[in-house]
């Protein structure tokens, strides 16, 4: 995150003058800039947007038995039988990749999982499914069987516990081998080929992050005869050494072996979310069927938030008043793009107590961001309330759950909508919508201004973060991001922020620190994005 301009700037005079402070980047992912992207791009293309996005993101290499000691700790001694477990019948020389499937898949399920384990290796490559414009498939994707998915070893995103990505070729893996030299983050050469690689396993990362509630997924990648174990969470990919499994089989079948062991939360599994029961899916239906039947003049009505490609669930939120709240949610209004990052996700959710549909913001903190410059969005939020900064969401509840190195963050605020919601959903825009849009964006600069007066800067206005309350009145919220001005604080490594809504002077330079005119700039761009792309024109 960046620093801003010095004290003695005010909003109602603001500069752009140069900063004295040090300033960290700012640094769009893919879902900083492919969102609001204006060309289709191709599948290669988006892969390596999302491979530029985890660099300097690969942590290692270690040790094969070492990453299984820290990241699969299991009390239990592995069976024998591991021991006779061989990978010799794998193809040595594969003319094809999906030559390598069959004989991996036999192998795992019929020799590493035991008699009546609920885990099973399937082939997916063939059945893709359609993730930030592309189609998606793992070459191998493991599952686990149980009731709620009928017994049926079907792969999809939202059933997938890991994936197997293969690689025909040991000159095919993107990682570096001379771990001696390890200065590019396990990064190899910048061919294309390799980049396209990591573009793509950062891809399988971000689809099963934004389907599943985890805290973290493993993934294995097989080059050749080598193998490397990989952990991700929103942070980082934490990457093994390479190891032949063919002269040391035992040690890939252990790591099978070791998830077959580990519990929910062992595997990644989010243990403040759990599969809604059918009741619970049943009744949130209910409730959102009865909010569209009395409020069809509300955008929120358009949202088919009970689509089948997204599980229903019941998440746990711990407020900040020590109690514990049920809430069911299916569907978000948007699916996180990328592997890292925040990650959010707007959910219509049912409080399950007082049966309110309100909107729950699900998110995740770095385990560093409770410094005084970065704290919750809800201690923002209360901050500038106190500070008298008009056109804020109402947040009734928020919390956060520590997972590893991570928080996941929750805010709970009235139920309303974003204006990319209302326009990406609601149709091409009216008179009496422009009008709205456009008092939303006034009330947006009243408000980054009195926040600056505040000494906090927003840094990510964008159609997103620019709501409509439920009496549909022009909020801003999204203050995750924002920063407090605190001179001589150390900067964030990097920062995120909305390309096509970020300053054009920051564009240029993403090293320049943030000032007010950037925030007003953006709003300036919302704006003028709105105009163009939803409202109709007489120009000639």
């Amino acid at each position: 995150m960046s620093d801003a301009e010095s004290e003695s700037e005010t909003p109602s005079t603001p500069r752009t003058g140069h900063s004295t402070v040090h300033t960290s980047p700012y640094k769009p992912t893919v879902s900083d800039t492919d969102t609001h992207n204006a060309e289709l791009r191709t599948a290669k293309q988006i892969q390596q947007s999302c491979g530029r996005d985890m660099s300097g993101h690969w942590v290692g290499a270690i040790d094969p038995q070492v990453f299984m000691d820290s990241f699969m700790k299991t009390k239990k001694i592995a069976p024998k039988r591991l021991s006779r477990v061989s990978f010799l019948s794998m193809p040595t020389k594969p003319v094809h990749e999906q030559d390598m499937y069959d004989p991996f898949v036999d192998i795992i399920n019929n020799c590493v999982f035991s008699k009546g384990s609920p885990y099973r290796l399937v082939k997916s490559s063939a059945s893709s499914r359609v993730f930030n414009g592309i189609k998606l498939a793992p070459d191998v994707s493991m599952l686990r069987i149980t009731s709620s998915n009928g017994g049926q070893a079907v792969w999809g995103w939202i059933t997938m516990e890991m994936w197997i990505e293969f690689k025909r070729l040991i000159n095919q893996d993107p990682h570096r081998h001379d771990y001696e030299n390890l200065q590019a983050f396990l990064e190899r050469i910048s061919a294309e080929e390799l980049e396209e690689t990591r573009g793509q396993l950062a891809s399988y990362a971000a689809a099963q992050f934004s389907h599943q509630h985890r805290t973290f997924i493993f993934s294995l990648l097989i080059c050749g005869e080598n193998a490397r174990f990989i952990c991700w969470d929103r942070g980082a990919a934490m990457v093994s050494k390479h190891f032949n499994y063919r002269h040391h089989p035992i040690i890939l079948a252990e790591f099978f072996w070791r998830y077959a062991q580990l519990d929910g939360p062992g595997r990644g599994h989010d243990p403040t979310v759990r599969e809604a029961s059918p009741q619970q899916q049943l009744r949130l239906a209910a409730e959102v069927k009865a909010y569209r039947d009395n409020n069809g003049h509300n955008p929120l009505t358009l949202l088919n938030i009970s689509s089948s490609k997204y599980r229903c669930y019941s998440i746990q939120v711990e407020g900040s008043d020590g109690e514990s709240y049920e809430y069911l949610v299916q569907r978000p209004f948007f699916e996180p793009q990328s592997a890292i990052g925040r990650s959010s996700r707007l959910y219509v959710a049912l409080n399950v107590k007082s049966g309110i549909l309100e909107l729950l913001k699900d998110y995740w903190r770095t385990g560093d961001s409770d410094d005084g410059a970065r704290p919750s969005e809800a201690t923002v939020n209360n901050e500038l309330r106190d500070a008298k900064v008009p056109y804020l969401p109402h947040i009734r509840m928020a919390g956060c759950d520590i997972s590893r190195w991570q928080y996941s963050a929750h805010a709970i605020t009235d139920l309303g909508w974003t204006t990319r919601y209302v326009l990406f959903r609601g149709g091409e825009g009216t008179s009496t919508s422009s009008c709205r849009i456009t008092e939303a964006i006034g009330n947006a600069c009243q408000t980054v201004i009195l926040a600056r007066k505040a000494d906090w800067m927003h840094r990510d206005v964008s159609v997103e973060t620019l709501m409509l309350d439920k009496d549909g009145r022009g909020v801003l919220g999204g203050w995750d991001v924002c920063v407090k001005v605190i001179p001589g604080r150390t900067p964030a490594h990097s920062r995120p922020g909305t390309w096509q809504f970020v300053s054009v002077r920051l564009a240029e330079n993403p090293t320049l620190p943030h000032t007010l005119l950037d925030d007003l700039e953006s709003c300036y761009w919302v704006l003028l994005y709105i105009a163009i792309h939803h409202f109709s024109s007489d120009a000639q």
